[in-house]
């Protein structure tokens, strides 16, 4: 599978600060974040966005259901904003 294209200024910040090489691992069928991807995508928007980040089906999964459950306790403790 072939990446999105970054700058190169960006996609050498990327690697810089993981330590992984974004463009190498979606090449390589591969996770920034785990040794066991599932490339096995829930839909289009997930592959995009592995495109994009090289983060596989489960760990996008851990990655968005922790924002979401951020986002409900913002909900419910932060003051509402008008």
């Amino acid at each position: 599978m072939e990446p999105t294209e970054k700058s190169q200024m960006l996609d050498n910040f990327i690697t810089e600060v993981t330590g992984v090489d974004r463009k190498a691992t979606i090449r390589g069928n591969a996770c920034v974040f785990c040794t066991t991807p599932n490339l096995k995508f829930r839909d289009e928007l997930s592959k995009k966005e592995y495109r994009i980040s090289g983060i596989c089906q489960n760990c996008q999964d851990q990655v968005f259901k922790e924002n979401e459950d951020i986002r409900d306790i913002q909900k419910l403790y932060a003051p509402a904003i008008d």
